[in-house]
């Protein structure tokens, strides 16, 4: 006997609503800019619309179908089944459903967002009537293993308290990255900055120094505590920092200490915080964020803040001046280009700022070579 899965009406309705709704908005965008003369620009209205259409698709053919005998899942990629004796156990989040085959010969079924199937707790049930669960195999296993390492204390008593510590000691430091966090954004001030430079790298001294203490962890199959809270705060907005701040003229020498920042803060992460309890890939791709944004936003301040070299006077006109209407206004004023370029250049200032200069009107922008030797510009000296 088969029994079939479908997400509810209404979270189809919701999601193809969200789908067209992201499409009507780029195509009207695109239809009421100014750039329809670019011909390689007009790729964005019609992926966006062929990505709602997908959605849309997806949405009414999208199926789990299971029996006794086999699994099945249908989307708009294909179909893909596996059958009951070749299933190794489940793993089950609080979006997804994991279906682990017993080997690699055989491709493993991911159920996303099965929380808006109607029956998904029927669903849920069955599977785990039927498999084995494999998130409380690897706790158990995991658990083991740290109350048995030598390393960790001389008796199970010892290592007990060594995790319990190591579990305050990530708490703390998460708890410390989101107040930092939030400082970053209420303050532009140069040492909050700096501190938001430097607590990653306190990250990865932690993870260096305590095995037990990982960048990524899951309660449901892992025992170690993680430090994932505590590092994506200051380097999400040490990176938005960077982007709004500074007006950056060219970034070809920016590449290089940009990703090179980027790789060590990983392999640092990876080499001393992977979870054997987790797949690798989905830390890999946390930890590839994180450095990213810390690579960015840490070469921008540093080549910008430590930046002692003598400004050179541009004289250029107003192009023209905007404001751009999101979570408040904000104030733009587009910059003539000065070196040939035919592109205006942006730049946000304040309110006063704006009200300062007409378009067409003269203005003086001041060109700095960087640290990095990464131009960039500002309306001040």
């Amino acid at each position: 006997m088969e029994v079939e899965f479908t997400r509810s009406f209404y979270w189809k309705i919701f999601y193809c609503a969200m789908a067209v709704g992201f499409a009507l908005f780029v195509d009207i965008g695109f239809i009421q800019s100014q750039v329809k003369d670019q011909p390689a620009l007009i790729l964005f209205p019609l992926l966006s619309t062929l990505f709602g259409i997908l959605v849309v698709i997806s949405q009414f053919i999208s199926k789990v179908i299971i029996s006794a005998d086999y699994i099945v899942k249908i989307n708009i990629t294909g179909k893909r089944k596996l059958l009951t004796i070749n299933v190794k156990g489940v793993s089950i989040g609080e979006k997804y459903i994991s279906i682990i085959p017993i080997s690699d010969d055989y491709k493993k079924i991911t159920i996303n967002n099965y929380i808006d199937y109607p029956d998904s707790e029927d669903l849920t049930s069955w599977l785990k009537e039927n498999f084995a669960d494999l998130d409380a195999a690897a706790l158990k296993d995991q658990q083991a293993k740290v109350l048995t390492d030598p390393r960790l204390g001389a008796t199970e008593i010892e290592r007990k308290r060594k995790l319990t510590a190591a579990k305050i000691v990530a708490v703390v430091y998460s708890i410390i990255g989101v107040v930092l966090g939030a400082f970053g954004i209420a303050s532009q001030n140069n040492f909050v900055v700096y501190l938001l430079m430097g607590y990653p790298l306190a990250g990865v001294l932690i993870t260096g120094l305590n095995p037990l203490i990982k960048f990524v962890s899951n309660s449901k199959r892992s025992v170690y505590p993680f430090i994932m809270v505590g590092v994506l705060p200051p380097v999400f907005i040490l990176f938005i920092s960077a982007l709004s701040e500074f007006e950056i003229y060219n970034h070809q020498n920016a590449w290089l200490p940009f990703f090179g920042i980027a790789a060590t803060l990983f392999f640092l992460f990876f080499k001393t915080s992977v979870n054997d309890a987790l797949p690798v890939k989905g830390q890999i791709i946390i930890m590839l964020i994180a450095g990213l944004l810390y690579g960015y936003g840490s070469t921008i301040h540093i080549n910008c803040d430590f930046d002692k070299s003598s400004p050179k006077l541009i004289q250029t006109s107003v192009y023209n001046k905007w404001i751009e209407h999101n979570k408040g206004a904000h104030y733009h004023l587009k910059l003539a280009s000065w070196d040939g370029d035919q592109k205006p250049r942006d730049i946000e200032v304040s309110h006063a700022t704006y009200n300062s200069y007409i378009e067409g009107g003269s203005i003086n922008v001041y060109l700095k070579n960087g640290l990095l030797n990464i131009p960039w510009y500002s309306l001040y000296k």
